[in-house]
């Protein structure tokens, strides 16, 4: 069975990365879930991408890379960072997203039953009305996946929505209980969210 290691925003930091997950890969059963982020803030963008490059290299199905809103700067969003990444590092986060190696979501299913959506930002009550109410991760992940223009550019969307007002409040006042748990990082810390506890 697979052991699913989630890592938060990765911000530039690749010696970091590098000495958290290093270990976990010599595990042949362990597969991680990026969540978005890999680039900005820290003092070596450029490394975290070689190393996710490696990762990717190694196997396509140990490592799922997300897109988080400081990719998607260079995939077809906004620019909103003032130190660009170099052309040959923007050309590689568009190969990834172009090629669909950089995915919006994943879905995991936990050896209890427990059924989670993986997002940059999290799935809003908003966003997953107008995705036709899906009542399985697997189903919100294949239908985020399809790159929904409406969903993908906007604060409401699973790259830029911010936790507690637009994540959480909705959730916990809306008639019908969130039909899945959800793992997201933006904009704070990795957080976990389930239907009966939309704030742990």
């Amino acid at each position: 069975m697979a052991k699913v290691v989630v890592i938060g925003d990765v911000g530039g930091c690749a010696g970091e990365l590098s000495k958290v997950i290093t270990p976990l890969l010599d595990d042949p059963d362990v597969v991680v879930i990026q969540v978005g982020d890999l680039v900005d803030r820290g003092p070596d963008s450029a490394g975290v991408l070689a190393f996710v490059r490696q990762q990717r290299r190694r196997g396509r199905q140990r490592w799922i890379q997300l897109i988080g809103n400081h990719e998607s700067q260079y995939v077809g969003g906004d620019v909103f960072w003032p130190h660009r990444l170099t052309d040959g590092d923007a050309r590689l986060l568009n190969e990834w997203w172009l090629t669909e190696w950089m995915r919006v979501a994943a879905a995991v299913r936990t050896a209890d039953g427990e059924d989670y959506l993986v997002t940059h930002a999290g799935l809003s009550l908003e966003a997953w009305r107008l995705l036709d109410e899906p009542v399985t991760a697997a189903t919100a992940a294949d239908l985020l996946n399809t790159r929904p223009d409406d969903l993908m550019w906007n604060d409401r969307g699973p790259l830029w929505t911010e936790a507690g007002p637009g994540l959480y409040e909705p959730w916990l006042h809306a008639t019908q209980p969130m039909p899945f748990s959800q793992i997201h990082h933006h904009p704070a810390h990795l957080t976990r969210t389930t239907p009966a506890d939309p704030g742990s």
